[in-house]
């Protein structure tokens, strides 16, 4: 089967879609690495409402924002849900799924600086994992490069992702267990995650392919904006 691979095999009428395949064991790790943090602080029936629920929402999110600045690419409605063909948008995803957890963390009247802060280094692990899949079912092109690990000649850009937020993951694991954990109050972890999640992408998309200046322009605006509420919120919370 020739690259790239958008699934990994067909069984009848069954396809595992490679992205989709990585997306769910991104969500089940990083699933797990949150009820072991949530351990003793958050009963585990929450972790899993907030997981579930983040998932539903950063799904519809992603494709909302990706079909308003691509409405080009479709012809019909149900263009529109055909998500296992691709086209999704981190950022979109990103803020409904934290609405979302704002929503019911004030209907539940939980700590919602406490459920971002045991979600912050999942949240990395299952991006770093999901972007493996994106690599090989030929997501996220890269520019043109000559360098000794270019995949047909271009930057790798779906694995630069990936690395980064494998380092990303271990930084905020890190970071929570030092005592800069002291100087902050709750909410500081997700924060720190914004500001590093925000630099990984800025840096790295300039690495991608896109088609049009338009969207460069964007991709590069939404992770400054980004970088800047984290600054902020880390500033606010600090003690």
């Amino acid at each position: 089967m020739p690259y790239p691979y958008t699934y990994l095999f067909k069984i009848g009428p069954l396809t595992l879609f490679t992205f989709g395949f990585f997306m769910l064991i991104g969500f089940l790790l990083a699933l797990h690495v949150a009820l072991k943090r949530a351990r003793g602080r958050v009963q585990e029936d929450h972790i899993y409402n907030v997981a579930i629920i983040s998932l539903l929402t950063s799904l519809i999110g992603s494709r909302i924002a990706f079909i308003i600045f691509n409405p080009q690419l479709f012809n019909s409605f149900w263009e529109w849900l055909a998500i296992w063909e691709g086209g999704m948008s981190f950022f979109g995803g990103f803020i409904l799924a934290v609405l979302s957890v704002f929503i019911y963390t004030r209907k539940k009247k939980l700590n919602i600086g406490e459920i971002l802060d045991i979600f912050a280094p999942s949240l990395a692990l299952g991006i770093a994992i999901t972007r493996i899949g994106g690599f090989l079912a030929g997501a996220n092109p890269g520019t043109a490069a000559n360098m000794p690990w270019a995949f047909q000649g271009t930057h790798p850009v779906a694995l630069y992702h990936s690395l980064a937020n494998f380092v990303i993951f271990f930084i905020l694991l890190k970071i929570d267990s030092s005592k800069i954990k002291e100087k902050f109050r709750e909410g500081y972890l997700f924060a720190f995650f914004m500001l590093l999640f925000g630099l990984e992408r800025f840096i790295n998309d300039f690495f991608r392919a896109y088609d049009s200046s338009a969207t460069i322009l964007a991709a590069r605006i939404v992770p400054l904006v980004l970088i800047v509420l984290s600054l902020i919120l880390l500033v606010k919370l600090k003690k």
